[in-house]
Protein backbone atom coordinates (compact mmCIF):
# COMPACT_ATOMS: atom_id res chain seq x y z
CA UNK A 1 0.00 0.00 0.00
CA UNK A 2 1.35 3.49 -1.25
CA UNK A 3 1.79 6.06 1.78
CA UNK A 4 1.75 9.76 0.85
CA UNK A 5 4.64 11.72 1.30
CA UNK A 6 3.94 14.54 3.43
CA UNK A 7 6.10 17.11 5.16
CA UNK A 8 5.43 19.27 8.43
CA UNK A 9 7.62 22.18 9.48
CA UNK A 10 7.50 22.91 13.15
CA UNK A 11 10.06 25.23 15.34
CA UNK A 12 13.53 23.29 14.79
CA UNK A 13 11.92 20.49 13.46
CA UNK A 14 10.76 18.75 9.86
CA UNK A 15 8.94 16.00 10.43
CA UNK A 16 8.22 13.88 7.12
CA UNK A 17 5.59 11.38 6.57
CA UNK A 18 4.45 8.41 4.17
CA UNK A 19 6.54 6.90 1.95
CA UNK A 20 10.35 8.54 0.69
CA UNK A 21 11.13 7.28 -2.90
CA UNK A 22 12.39 8.31 -5.78
CA UNK A 23 9.51 10.22 -6.92
CA UNK A 24 9.51 12.63 -3.51
CA UNK A 25 13.39 12.37 -2.40
CA UNK A 26 13.85 16.03 -4.58
CA UNK A 27 10.97 17.65 -2.61
CA UNK A 28 12.02 16.36 0.75
CA UNK A 29 15.94 17.89 -0.21
CA UNK A 30 14.28 20.87 -0.99
CA UNK A 31 11.79 21.36 1.74
CA UNK A 32 15.14 20.92 3.94
CA UNK A 33 17.25 22.78 2.87
CA UNK A 34 15.05 25.80 2.95
CA UNK A 35 13.66 25.71 6.31
CA UNK A 36 17.47 25.61 7.16
CA UNK A 37 18.35 28.35 5.21
CA UNK A 38 15.60 30.51 6.60
CA UNK A 39 15.97 29.60 10.16
CA UNK A 40 18.66 30.10 12.30
CA UNK A 41 19.80 26.95 13.48
CA UNK A 42 22.54 25.14 15.06
CA UNK A 43 20.92 21.68 15.02
CA UNK A 44 17.67 20.77 12.57
CA UNK A 45 16.04 17.46 13.71
CA UNK A 46 14.48 15.39 11.73
CA UNK A 47 11.24 13.51 12.82
CA UNK A 48 10.84 10.33 10.57
CA UNK A 49 8.89 8.73 12.98
CA UNK A 50 5.77 8.75 10.55
CA UNK A 51 7.84 7.24 7.55
CA UNK A 52 6.20 4.14 6.40
CA UNK A 53 8.97 3.02 3.77
CA UNK A 54 12.42 4.39 2.42
CA UNK A 55 14.36 3.84 -0.26
CA UNK A 56 17.85 4.28 -1.67
CA UNK A 57 16.74 7.48 -2.88
CA UNK A 58 15.42 8.70 0.29
CA UNK A 59 18.56 7.45 2.47
CA UNK A 60 20.47 9.83 -0.17
CA UNK A 61 18.45 12.50 0.17
CA UNK A 62 19.11 12.86 4.10
CA UNK A 63 22.58 12.55 2.78
CA UNK A 64 22.77 15.28 0.52
CA UNK A 65 20.65 17.74 3.30
CA UNK A 66 23.14 16.44 5.80
CA UNK A 67 25.78 17.82 3.71
CA UNK A 68 24.17 20.64 2.63
CA UNK A 69 23.42 21.79 6.56
CA UNK A 70 26.65 20.88 7.49
CA UNK A 71 28.44 23.51 4.80
CA UNK A 72 26.28 26.00 6.92
CA UNK A 73 27.14 24.73 10.19
CA UNK A 74 23.98 23.13 10.88
CA UNK A 75 24.26 20.07 12.56
CA UNK A 76 21.07 17.36 11.52
CA UNK A 77 19.96 14.79 13.79
CA UNK A 78 17.52 12.14 12.85
CA UNK A 79 14.48 11.35 15.53
CA UNK A 80 11.50 8.87 16.10
CA UNK A 81 13.65 6.68 13.25
CA UNK A 82 11.36 3.39 12.67
CA UNK A 83 13.15 0.60 12.89
CA UNK A 84 13.05 -0.19 9.22
CA UNK A 85 14.56 3.05 8.39
CA UNK A 86 17.36 2.14 10.82
CA UNK A 87 17.92 -1.36 9.92
CA UNK A 88 18.10 -0.10 6.04
CA UNK A 89 20.69 2.77 7.38
CA UNK A 90 22.49 0.44 9.12
CA UNK A 91 23.02 -2.03 6.12
CA UNK A 92 24.04 0.58 3.76
CA UNK A 93 26.64 1.82 6.49
CA UNK A 94 25.38 5.26 6.58
CA UNK A 95 24.00 5.04 10.05
CA UNK A 96 27.57 6.77 11.18
CA UNK A 97 26.48 10.07 9.61
CA UNK A 98 23.75 10.73 11.63
CA UNK A 99 23.15 11.22 15.04
CA UNK A 100 20.39 9.06 15.10
CA UNK A 101 17.83 8.27 17.82
CA UNK A 102 15.09 5.70 18.05
CA UNK A 103 11.22 6.54 19.58
CA UNK A 104 12.00 5.92 22.96
CA UNK A 105 15.64 7.95 22.84
CA UNK A 106 13.69 10.73 21.16
CA UNK A 107 10.66 10.87 23.72
CA UNK A 108 12.46 13.51 25.99
CA UNK A 109 12.95 15.92 22.46
CA UNK A 110 8.85 16.22 22.55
Amino acid sequence: MHHPFRIAIGEGTVRLAGDIDLSVASEMLDAISCFAACSRLDCLLIDLGAVTFIDSSGINGLIRARQHLEDGSVALVLVNVPRSVSELMRLTGTTELFGLTTDHEASWLN
